[in-house]
């Protein structure tokens, strides 16, 4: 038995002596297994705890951590984050073409379906959340939402329902992100495409930061809301790290046949509330032409974008 999977039954039988949010959360998120049995659990808290052990904690970590996450993007950084994705929506946007029901899985705040339904005419847009406030905004924003934990459970959606799947900047967040993109392949109709993208650790200044002895970009070492990059203090919330042969591999592995692949350079012109740096707007202007050019190649781009089709 794995690690994960004794940890997963510990969780259900702690779920199932306890009372309150843990214990729904525990009983949401955990499907029991009848082979796995159902061992007594100790009845006392110290010893109890001891047995739940450590990957339990983990696990419920995982979950708290990137919800944590979430709520600061969609309510202190809102202004940043979309900002820092304009160059991202475009391209996604670009590349819907004919699809007419179209799923945004973590979808935030709900600004690239508003940009996809202000683009495009006769387009339904869902959008998949963690985060209740982001949904709120979404709903606004004319999108259908789903409020769900897309770690691990399968998704709230019939089989072959969505033309499109978009899946930006999430599956590193995801610890089962393998299962999500197999819940992705089912949701879509025959020939449905996905558009997935992800923060490139081989991004050109990540290279360059590797060299002189600085964390790179979009890794975190810790699951504190503490950020180790020369310029963020805050968190990601990452837990996966992809460059583009990872993302190729696994949505390859997933079923999917990959039809394009590009860079996506990023737009650094609204500062984050957490960056700390002096003369930072020229910074930034230079910052975003660089990334822009250099981004033309996926390998070292800030964001890899890769359209897939079932």
């Amino acid at each position: 038995m794995t690690l994960e999977t004794e940890s997963l039954k510990k969780l259900l039988l702690f779920s199932n002596i306890q009372s309150g949010p843990v214990a729904q959360l525990g009983r949401a998120l955990v499907l029991y297994d009848p082979a796995l049995g159902q061992p007594e659990v100790p009845s006392s808290k110290p010893a109890r705890d001891e047995y739940l052990g450590r990957p339990t904690k983990i696990l419920l970590m995982r979950m708290n951590y990137n919800e944590k996450i979430y709520a600061r993007v969609f309510s202190e950084e809102e202004e940043f984050y979309d900002s820092l994705m304009e160059y991202k929506y475009k391209t996604i946007i670009d590349m819907i073409g004919a699809s007419k029901k179209i799923l945004d899985i973590g979808c935030g705040n709900g600004k690239l379906g508003e940009l996809i339904k202000n683009e495009l005419k006769d387009v339904e847009v869902y959008g998949v959340d963690i985060s209740s406030n982001a949904l709120k905004a979404a709903k606004k924003r004319g999108l259908i939402t789903v409020k769900q934990n897309v770690d691990g459970k399968k998704l709230k959606f019939k089989d072959n329902t969505f033309d499109l799947v978009i899946c930006g900047d999430i599956i590193e967040h995801v610890y089962n992100n393998f299962f999500l993109l197999k819940e992705i392949k089912r949701i879509l109709k025959k020939g449905g495409r996905l558009i997935v993208s992800v923060p490139n650790v081989n991004a050109w200044y990540n290279r360059f930061l590797s060299l002189i002895g600085k964390m790179p970009c979009f890794l975190d070492s810790t699951e504190e809301d503490i950020q180790a990059t020369p310029f963020f203090k805050n968190a990601l919330g990452h837990i996966r790290a992809f460059n583009k042969d990872a993302i190729i591999k696994l949505l390859s592995e997933a079923g999917f046949k990959i039809k394009k692949i590009k860079g996506i350079g990023l737009n650094f012109k609204v500062k984050h509330n957490a960056i700390e740096l002096k003369g930072y707007k020229i910074f930034a202007t230079m910052l975003t032409k660089a990334d822009s050019l250099l981004s033309k190649k996926a390998s070292i781009a800030s964001t890899i974008l890769v359209e897939a089709e079932k």
